[in-house]
C-alpha cells in the first residue's frame, strides 16, 4: 500500500503572477476617463456645538482621489476631519463640534486623476449656540431698568464689522405711566429689516432686586416680521454679569430634528443579529441614516445582511468581526441635521471546541485499488487535522493541515481502519474510516421477457447477489453481424422496460449488477422479436409497362424498413394526379410484387402511387410513376438521378423501364428551379448525360422521358440540383475614389451583379499603386494590396499615402472559391499638403 499527498502551491507564489494577470486584463479592457461622481454632498444646516457630515464619492479610470477644501485650500484641523474610503475615491468632511461663524461657509469636494479634475460644492449653515453680550455678534446688551420694568428691544444676526447698536423702539413703565422712546428714525429701521431676520424679544422682569445680582427668568415669545421659518418658543435665562445666555434650542426652528432615542452600547456573538435603536422626531418627519466609524452604512451594499427597519433601528443579521465599530444615527430634514451620540458595537467571537463537518467515510474498493478519504473539522481556533493507521502517525508532524486533509492510497490489499484526528487547544477529537476491500458483485439471474410491443421489451431478473448492489446495467442488441450493444445504467429495480426498438427485430438483452467497487460480469443474455408494426418505408424501385392496347404491368421491390411480415400491396392510380387520394382507383395485391391492372383509357397519361401493409397497417406511398397507354411507346426512365457536379455542368444518369423498348431518343427538360425558360435536350439511347453550359451556384431541375417509333413516354418526376459555386465572373461596379487628406483616399463600390458573383461573397480585394510619368508605366510605384474588405463594407480608407499623388485603383469580389476580375482601374490624387 502507497500513501501519498497531494502537493499544495504556495499562495504568495501565485499572488503575484495573478496580480499581473488581472492588471494586464483590466489594462487592456478599459478605457480611460475622467472623473465622475457618484455620491454628491448636499446643503447641511447644523446646530452650534454639533455634528456635519459631507460624504463625496466619484469614480474614473484611474480611479480618482478625493479631497475636501475650503476657499481652495485643504481643511483638515481638530475639529474638522477627512475620513477616506474606497482607496480614496470617496471622502466623508465631518466636523465637531460646529463652531459658528467660523464653519459656516462653502466646502468644495475636488476629484482628480490623470484625465482631469472635477468640483462639487456644499454649503454648511449653523444656528448659533450662544448669544453674548459681544456688540460685534448681538448688538443689544439686556437693558436692566429696575422693579418691574419691561424693556421690549429687536434683535437679530449681523455680520461682523456692523454697527454695534440698533434699537427699534423701548418702551419704560414705571409708577403705572407708559412712555415710548424712537431711538432710531423709521426709514432706518426698514432698512435693516429688509436685510436681516428681525425678531421681537420681551424681558418681563420680576424681582425687587438691582440689575447686577438680578436672577430673572425671562419667557422670549419670538415671531417672524419677515421671514416665515422663524417662530419658535424659546426659553432662556439672564444670569448675572449683565449676559444674556442662549442655548442652541433657543433659536432653532419648530421642525428642527431630535433625537428622542439613541443607540447604545452593544455586545452581540458573533453570526448573532444586532440591532441598534434610534428614534427621532421633526416636522417634517426626518430621514435616519446611519454612520459607522465616521463613514456613511449603505445597507443595499450587505446582499441585505445589514437592514433599516422603518422604525430607524438598523438591524445587523449575521454579525462578524468588521461590524464592530462606532455607531451613530443621524436624523435631517429641511430645517436641518442632528446626531446621535455615538455608541459601540463589540462583536464577541466564540471559542468553539474542534468538530467534524465532513467527516471520513468507509468504502470499499477491489484489490489493489486506489481511494481518497476525506477528513474536513472546524472550530475556533480552526483544528489541525491529521490521519492516523492503529498508532502510526500517516501525517508528519510538520506538514499537518489545517481544517482539512485528504489521505491517499493505492494499491490497498488489505482492509483497514483509518482513524482522522482534529485538535486544538480547546480539544481533540476522533473519527474512523472503515476500508473494505472487496470484489466485484455476481452476475444477476438470466432476464424474463414480460411484455414486448412493436418498439418496447420489459424484462425482469433475479438480483444473484447476497451483498447490497448500488444499480444494475442492461445491454441489448439486434441479432445482426454487424449490430453493437446499447447501455442503459443507474436501474435500481430489478424490472425495465427499453424502449426506442426497431419493430419485428430479434434481439438479445443481458443484465449486469454494480457495486460501490465497479461493475461486474454480465448474466446470460435473453433473445426475443419485438412486434409487427405498419411499414416506415414504401416499396422501392416502381415499374410500370403496356402490355396491351389498354392494359398495363407493374412491378416493385419489398419495403427497406417492413417492420413486420408484408401481407400485401395497393397501387393506386389515376389519370389526375390532382386529386385526393381517396379518388384514386385502388388494386389490391397479395402476396407478390408484380401485376397488371386493365380496362385503361387508351392515350391516355397515369400516375401510379404504391404502399405496402402489414397487419397492423399501411405504409407510405412511394414516390409517383408515370405511364402512357400506348403500345410500343417506353416506359418512364427509372432511378433517374444526379451523378458528378460541376459548376457549370450536372451529369444525370438512369435505367430504361425494360429492356427492348425500342428507344431511339431521350427527350431531357431543364430549367432553373422556380424562374426561367424551359430546355429541351434530345440525344440518342444512354444511360447517362451530362448537361453543360450551365450558370455556378443555381438550381436546375430535371425530368427526363424516353422516345420509341410509336412516340414519347412518361416524364420523370423532376429532380433538383445545384452547381457548385465558382470565383466570381464579373468585377465590382461603380468604383468611386476621393481624397479625404494630402496622404488619404477613400475608395467606395458596390459588389458584382448577384448573377456574377457564382457563390457566396466573402469580401473584396483593393489595390493601388502610384502612376508614373511615362507612358509605358515604367517608372509606375510598387502595386499594394489592402487586407480583404469584409463583404459588409463597401468602402475602404488608404491611408500612409504620398502627397499630391496620383494612385491608380483597382477592386476584385472574393468567394470561397476565390478571387474575381478587376474592375477597371481609377485613377485619383491625394491633396496637397495643408489640405
Amino acid at each position: 500500500m502507497a500513501i501519498s499527498r497531494a502537493p499544495r502551491l504556495s499562495l504568495p507564489l501565485l499572488l503575484p503572477v495573478t496580480t499581473l494577470l488581472l492588471s494586464l486584463l483590466l489594462t487592456g479592457s478599459h478605457a480611460l476617463s475622467p472623473p465622475r461622481f457618484t455620491k454628491i454632498p448636499v446643503d447641511q444646516i447644523g446646530v452650534s456645538g454639533g455634528v456635519v457630515s459631507f460624504v463625496c464619492q466619484a469614480t474614473g479610470d484611474p480611479k480618482p482621489r478625493v479631497s475636501w477644501s475650503k476657499k481652495g485650500k485643504k481643511v483638515n484641523s481638530q475639529r474638522i476631519e477627512t475620513i477616506e474610503f474606497d482607496e480614496g475615491a470617496g471622502a466623508v468632511l465631518r466636523i465637531q463640534p460646529l463652531r459658528a461663524p467660523r464653519d459656516e461657509n462653502i466646502y468644495e469636494c475636488v476629484a482628480e486623476n490623470s484625465e482631469g479634475e472635477v468640483t462639487v460644492n456644499a454649503r454648511l449653515s449653523i444656528i448659533r449656540e450662544e448669544i453674548h453680550s459681544d456688540e460685534s455678534l448681538w448688538p443689544l446688551n439686556p437693558l436692566i431698568l429696575g422693579t418691574c420694568n419691561a424693556v421690549i428691544m429687536c434683535d437679530w444676526r449681523m455680520k461682523k464689522g456692523d454697527a454695534s447698536r440698533v434699537v427699534a423702539r423701548k418702551i419704560k413703565e414705571k409708577k403705572g405711566e407708559r412712555k415710548e422712546m424712537a431711538l432710531m428714525e423709521r426709514d432706518k429701521w426698514k432698512e435693516l429689516a429688509s436685510r436681516y431676520i428681525i425678531a421681537t424679544v420681551a424681558f418681563y422682569f420680576c424681582s425687587t432686586q438691582k440689575s447686577h445680582n438680578t436672577q430673572l427668568a425671562i419667557v422670549r415669545k419670538c415671531h417672524t416680521l419677515l421671514n416665515p421659518t422663524c417662530g419658535s418658543k424659546i426659553k432662556s435665562i439672564l444670569t448675572k454679569g449683565n449676559i444674556l445666555q442662549d442655548s442652541s434650542e433657543d433659536l432653532l426652528p419648530a421642525g428642527f430634528p431630535n433625537i428622542d432615542m439613541g443607540p447604545q452600547l452593544k455586545v452581540v456573538e458573533r453570526t448573532r443579529t444586532a440591532t441598534m435603536l434610534c428614534a427621532a422626531s421633526g416636522t417634517p418627519d426626518p430621514e435616519i441614516t446611519w454612520y459607522k466609524d465616521f463613514l456613511p452604512i449603505d445597507p443595499s451594499a450587505s446582499n441585505g445582511r445589514i437592514k433599516q427597519l422603518r422604525s430607524g433601528a438598523l438591524q445587523i443579521e449575521n454579525s462578524e468581526e468588521t461590524d464592530q465599530g462606532k455607531y451613530e444615527c443621524v436624523a435631517s430634514n429641511v430645517e436641518g441635521v442632528r446626531y446621535s451620540s455615538p455608541a459601540n458595537l463589540y462583536v464577541r467571537v466564540r471559542r468553539v471546541p474542534p468538530r467534524f463537518s465532513i467527516p471520513p467515510m468507509s468504502q470499499e474498493i477491489m484489490p489493489g485499488g486506489s481511494v481518497n478519504i476525506t477528513c474536513v473539522a472546524v472550530g475556533s481556533p480552526m483544528p489541525y487535522v491529521k490521519w492516523m493507521l492503529n498508532s502510526e502517525d500517516l501525517t508528519p508532524e510538520d506538514e499537518m493541515p489545517v481544517g482539512r486533509n485528504v489521505l491517499e492510497l493505492s494499491s490497498v490489499r488489505e482492509s483497514a481502519n483509518y482513524t482522522c484526528v482534529a485538535m486544538s487547544s480547546l480539544g481533540i477529537i476522533e473519527a474512523v474510516a472503515q476500508i473494505t476491500v472487496k470484489s466485484l458483485p455476481k452476475p444477476p439471474g438470466t432476464p424474463m421477457v414480460t411484455e414486448t410491443t412493436a418498439t418496447s421489451v420489459t424484462i425482469t431478473w433475479d438480483s444473484g447477489n447476497p451483498d447490497p448492489v448500488t444499480y444494475y446495467i442492461i445491454q441489448y442488441r439486434a441479432k445482426s453481424p454487424d449490430s453493437k450493444y446499447e447501455t442503459v445504467d443507474d436501474i435500481t429495480t430489478t424490472r425495465y422496460s427499453i424502449g426506442g426498438l426497431y419493430p419485428n427485430t430479434e434481439y438479445e438483452i443481458r443484465v449486469s449488477a454494480v457495486n460501490t467497487i465497479g461493475q461486474g460480469p454480465p448474466s446470460e443474455p435473453v433473445e426475443t422479436r419485438t412486434g409487427e408494426q405498419a411499414p416506415a418505408s414504401p416499396p422501392r424501385n416502381i415499374q410500370a409497362q403496356i402490355i396491351s392496347q389498354n392494359t398495363m404491368m407493374v412491378r416493385w421491390e419489398e419495403p427497406e424498413e417492413p417492420n413486420g411480415q408484408i401481407k400485401g400491396y395497393r397501387v393506386y392510380y389515376t389519370m389526375d394526379d390532382y386529386q385526393p387520394m381517396s379518388l384514386w382507383q385502388i388494386h389490391n395485391v397479395q402476396d407478390s410484387i408484380i401485376t397488371t391492372i386493365q380496362s385503361l383509357v387508351p392515350q391516355e397519361t397515369y400516375t401510379i402511387k404504391v404502399l405496402a401493409f402489414t397487419s397492423v397497417g399501411d405504409g407510405p406511398f412511394s414516390e409517383p410513376i408515370h405511364v402512357k397507354v400506348l403500345q410500343g411507346v417506353p416506359g418512364q426512365p427509372s432511378k433517374f438521378q444526379v451523378g458528378a457536379v460541376s459548376d457549370t455542368s450536372i451529369e444525370l444518369t438512369w435505367e430504361p423501364a425494360f429492356e427492348k423498348e425500342g428507344i431511339i431518343n431521350y427527350e431531357l427538360r431543364y430549367m432553373e428551379a422556380g424562374l426561367g425558360t424551359q430546355m429541351k435536350k434530345t440525344f440518342g439511347p444512354t444511360s447517362s448525360y451530362v448537361v453543360e453550359g450551365l450558370r455556378p451556384n443555381t438550381e436546375y431541375q430535371f425530368s427526363l422521358a424516353a422516345i420509341s417509333n410509336k412516340g414519347i413516354g412518361a416524364f420523370t418526376n423532376d429532380i433538383l440540383q445545384k452547381t457548385l459555386q465558382a470565383k466570381p465572373s464579373a468585377p465590382p461596379q461603380d468604383i468611386k475614389c476621393s481624397s479625404t487628406s494630402s496622404t488619404t483616399l477613400l475608395v467606395s463600390w458596390r459588389p458584382p451583379p448577384l448573377k456574377s458573383q457564382n457563390g457566396d461573397l466573402v469580401g473584396h480585394k483593393v489595390r493601388y499603386q502610384v502612376v508614373g510619368l511615362s507612358e509605358d508605366g515604367s517608372d509606375d510605384g510598387e502595386a499594394m494590396e489592402e487586407p480583404t474588405v469584409p463583404v459588409t463594407e463597401v468602402q475602404v480608407l488608404l491611408q500612409r499615402l504620398e502627397k499630391w499623388t496620383q494612385y491608380r485603383i483597382t477592386v476584385s469580389a472574393v468567394n470561397v472559391i476565390g478571387e474575381g476580375p478587376e474592375s477597371e482601374f481609377y485613377i485619383c490624387r491625394t491633396d496637397e499638403d495643408g489640405t
